[in-house]
Formats: structure tokens, sequence, C-alpha cells
């Protein structure tokens, strides 16, 4: 009997603890001879494409491979390719200096210092634009701490998220100022939005009433993003 097979075969892994050894009980003994050529992720599903080159198979059906047993076959690094693609994806920035100043028109918070900045994103050191270079849906976290620096009477500031300079809806956050002594405050937000390469965010603050000196607090600015559907 002769049997035709695919040349190429999809098969769909639900992420979790056991995918990994999903995949490798689906590579049977010199089934699988080609190299992964396609890694993709679409929120909760990693889709791997073989080219695959059959020789003596066990078990192949035109949609899928079957394991023809329940053993586990040892992990062939030969076979993959990237798995770039199932990899969280993070930028984590903070202003360390602080001591930018508030005043009554919106200010750009600038980030000096980067705990991690991946693939698909852009920023230069000490500047507040942020680009996006990968076209996703991004889970973004700001907290923002602003406190009096000078006499001042009891003010209040307040902290939004612009994308390509126009205000983001959701991203507001007020922080109340008493005195010098005891005029430290915080606000934060967290939002996730759908952004297209090229896409430039920033976080800003502004003086919203009362005549204090408001500056941002050292080490107390910060942004993190992370790419939720690789």
């Amino acid at each position: 009997m002769t049997t035709t097979f695919m040349k190429l075969v999809s098969i769909d892994f639900l992420i979790g603890k056991g995918c990994w050894s999903r995949l490798l009980k689906y590579q049977l003994d010199n089934t699988i001879t080609g190299k992964i050529s396609t890694v993709t992720k679409n929120r909760d599903v990693v889709t791997i494409i073989w080219d695959i080159g059959l020789t003596s198979p066990e078990i192949a059906i035109q949609d899928g491979i079957i394991a023809a047993h329940d053993t586990i076959i040892p992990w062939q690094t030969a076979l993959l390719t990237s798995v770039d693609s199932v990899n969280d994806s993070y930028l984590s920035a903070f202003n360390a200096a602080g001591g930018i100043l508030i005043i009554t028109s919106w200010t750009d918070l600038t980030w000096d210092t980067q705990n991690r900045i991946d693939g698909d994103y852009s920023h230069t050191l000490g500047s507040a634009s942020i680009t996006i270079d990968t076209t996703a849906d991004y889970e973004i976290n700001v907290d923002v701490t602003n406190s009096p620096t000078g006499t001042t009477s009891r003010s209040e500031s307040e902290i939004r998220l612009v994308k390509n300079g126009v205000f983001v809806p959701g991203t507001k956050g007020l922080l109340y100022h008493r005195n010098t002594a005891q005029g430290g405050n915080s606000a934060s937000f967290k939002i996730v939005l759908s952004l297209v390469a090229t896409d430039i965010i920033k976080v800003q603050s502004i003086l919203r009433s009362g005549s204090g000196i408001i500056s941002t607090y050292p080490d107390g600015c910060r942004i993190t993003i992370r790419k939720i559907n690789n």
C-alpha cells in the first residue's frame, strides 16, 4: 500500500504547563526530519508549522501528526528554529533623578533608566517618547509620584497618557499636595490598548490647581509595557 502525506503539517498547542511536552510527543522517531519553519502565537494558542520529510512514519494524517504511543520522545533541538514569538515582551523604565518641574501646562515625563527593553519598543534614555515597533495589544502600567519642592500652598496635580499627541481616555489620575512636609502623593493607571507600529506614547503631568512648586519624586515615576498577544 502506498500512502501520500502532506508536506506541510500544522498543529495547534494550547499554552500551558504541558505545552512543550505535547510537542515532544508529536516528534516520532525518524518522522519529522525537517526543521520547524514557522512558530506563531495568537493569544493563547501556538501554531507550529513543520516543513517535514516523512521517512518511515508511524502514523500521519492529512491535517496533523498523531503520536503512535504515549512515550515522550527526547527533545531534538535541531528541530526547533525559533520560539521568540511565544516569549513575553516588555519595556520597563523609570525616572531615577526626579525633579521634573510640573507647571500649569502639560509636561512630558522622561525616563532616564531602563530595566528592560525588548525588540517591540524603541526608547532613548532621558526622553519621554516610547515608540511601538510591533502592531499588537499592549498592557500599560504607569505610576507617578509628585511632591512639593519649595514653599507651597495646597495644590493638585494630574497625570495622563497620550498617544501620538492625543489624550488616551481612561488614563487620568489626580494627586493632592498639602505642604512641603506632607505633600508627596502618587497616582497610577493601567490600560490595555491596541497599538500599531510607529505609535508614540508619553506620560504627562500638569499643575491643575494651587500655586505650589511641584516636581517629580526621585525614583518615584515608572512605566511598564507588556505585549499581550505575541
